[in-house]
């Protein structure tokens, strides 16, 4: 056991943390932890839930929970990729990269648009079982902030500083 102990001390924690610092494994790790009261609160109705069916008389939160955990993925979406571009300091990019990452998302989840204009989608896909593809969809967004930031495009020339900004979140947008 001692051996276990010292291998897990040594050896595999000074790795792990070399891993979970690098910035895009830190940027959901981070992300995660962000998000965390909502999965908590989620969880505390479903409990409330289970005492519920025994006592009748308590309200209905159901809101609740579907409103937080039933959210995860496109709260993930967000916080992947704005989780993204702090760690890879790209501060300018941090909520134009959120937006992009809830747009591509919505697209990402399939919603339909029927003749008069309502968009529908299953709500289930925002919830756990969009959580994957949150985290994909913020990652990809990103990727491609990120190597549009490495760019440097109209840094340092005459146009004005707002229109470079523009420029700058139009294009990976």
């Amino acid at each position: 056991m001692d051996k276990f102990v010292n291998y897990l001390t040594n050896t595999a924690a000074p790795y792990m943390k070399k891993f979970v610092e690098r910035p895009w494994v830190a940027s959901i790790a981070g992300s995660m932890q962000k998000i965390i009261p909502f999965i908590l609160a989620g969880s505390m109705i479903f409990l409330y839930d289970v005492v519920r069916t025994y006592v009748s008389v308590l309200p209905d939160l159901t809101n609740i929970s579907n409103f937080t955990f039933g959210m995860l993925g496109i709260l993930i979406s967000y916080m992947v990729s704005s989780e993204a571009m702090e760690n890879l300091e790209h501060p300018q990019y941090v909520q134009m990269a959120g937006l992009t990452s809830i747009a591509t998302f919505l697209i990402n989840i399939n919603p339909s648009i029927d003749d008069s204009g309502i968009f529908s989608v299953q709500f289930e896909r925002f919830g756990a079982t969009g959580l994957l593809v949150g985290m994909l969809t913020g990652i990809l967004v990103a990727i491609v902030f990120n190597l549009w930031a490495k760019l440097h495009l109209l840094e340092g020339s005459n146009v004005p500083d707002f229109l470079v900004g523009w420029i700058n979140t139009i294009i990976p947008t």
